[in-house]
């Protein structure tokens, strides 16, 4: 009798369990259901309620045999839902990591682009320069030209700047969280230190000098409680 009740209690839970949303239950709702209802057929034999034959007499075993088949079929087929969902997330992984790859080239094609074409705003200072000091040679139609030039290479720069902070977001969200005393220009350090930026690119980029960019990463080490002798870059590998 305990073993009876026992048995639908379990089928109770299996109910229960089904009916909330879980889907595997319905091996356990029918695996019970074969045996308790096998074990009520054998209690009945016993009570010669029911006549006794081959299938009476060995109810209580039959239904213990087709519960395990029934419990080994939901094993089973959890077994092969859950490599399903792990195929599934290595397909989602290696999608974003090439999603990553593609968008690191992007950014890296668009630095290297922008660093190429920062060396015209030097050859308008010194025509500039020239026109101060009464150069006739200077074709002012020219400096125009490259002034237009240089304005398109800004809004190269612009986009350049904002796709390595869409690509740095949730670095830049991680860092700011974890350190709210940084600027705005401690961010933008951090971000191109994070791309392995050198000191010249980062300098060219923000349109200041090395020694500038070298102070800069200094005062941001300090708020960041590193050492003279900590890497900058390799804590911003921990983000």
């Amino acid at each position: 009798m305990g073993l009876l009740l026992c048995s639908f209690f379990a089928l109770y839970s299996g109910i229960k369990t089904y009916i909330s949303g879980n889907s595997f239950a319905k091996y356990l709702v029918i695996a019970w259901a074969t045996y308790c209802t096998t074990v009520i057929i054998y209690t009945l034999t016993v009570f010669v309620i029911l006549p006794e034959n081959f299938f009476t007499l060995n109810a209580y075993m039959i239904g213990s045999i087709l519960e395990a088949i029934l419990l080994s079929l939901a094993v089973a087929d959890r077994y092969n839902t859950l490599e399903k969902e792990k195929f599934n997330l290595v397909a989602q992984l290696i999608s974003m990591e090439k999603d990553i790859s593609l968008k690191s080239k992007e950014v890296m094609a668009l630095q290297m682009e922008s660093v190429k074409q920062l060396p015209s705003k030097l050859k308008i200072a010194q025509s500039l320069e020239q026109i101060v000091n009464n150069d006739t040679d200077v074709n002012v139609n020219s400096i125009l030209a490259d002034i237009r030039s240089s304005k398109i290479e800004d809004k190269k720069a612009l986009i350049f700047k904002q796709k390595i902070a869409n690509y740095n977001s949730d670095f830049v969200a991680q860092l700011s969280s974890k350190f709210p005393e940084l600027s705005k220009t401690d961010i933008e350090i951090a971000s191109f230190s994070k791309l392995k930026l050198t000191r010249k690119e980062i300098a060219e980029l923000r349109g200041t000098t090395i020694h500038a960019v070298k102070s800069a990463k200094s005062r941001l080490k300090k708020k960041l409680n590193l050492s003279a002798m900590d890497s900058l870059e390799d804590f911003l590998e921990s983000f």
